[in-house]
């Protein structure tokens, strides 16, 4: 840049530009107050921060790893990740493992833990109709949904 002000940019360039903020007066500004908090040489694939417990914790999946903070505390397949919290447990869905961590244990869910049945063709008081049939989901079946 020069000392006037001006840049070497054409009309229609953009540089690279990350962590700043624009002024009130339509400047550009550096945001302070952000920085790296883990290294990792592959890409996050899930993120959870909050409770657990009674206890603070950041959870994340990187390189088919998870981390509590920077302690490695399981392995995963390395794909995209849901992490869901319920009954002070996390759970891991990844579309090949279902493991849970409680803050101390991280272990595969058992395919008997839980095996949900879905009804189809019935009435809004549950009724079943002659065409409806009782559909058993379980870790070994796939079941698509949208997010």
């Amino acid at each position: 840049m020069s000392k006037t002000g001006a840049t070497n940019l054409k009309l229609g360039e953009s540089p690279q530009m990350r962590n700043f903020r624009i002024t009130r007066d339509y400047k550009l500004d550096k945001m302070y107050g952000y920085k790296r908090r883990y290294k990792k040489d592959s890409a996050v694939r899930a993120l959870w921060f909050g409770l657990l417990g009674d206890t603070e914790v950041e959870v994340y999946v990187a390189g088919g790893k998870v981390y509590n903070k920077d302690v490695e505390i399981g392995t995963l397949t390395d794909d995209i990740t849901r992490i869901l919290e319920f009954n002070k447990k996390l759970y891991f869905l990844n579309g090949h493992e279902f493991k849970s961590w409680d803050g101390e244990t991280f272990s595969d869910v058992p395919q008997s833990a839980y095996v949900p049945i879905t009804k189809t063709a019935v009435t809004p008081e549950g009724e079943r109709n002659n065409s409806g049939t009782n559909k058993h989901l379980d870790i070994t079946k796939k079941m698509g949904n949208k997010p």
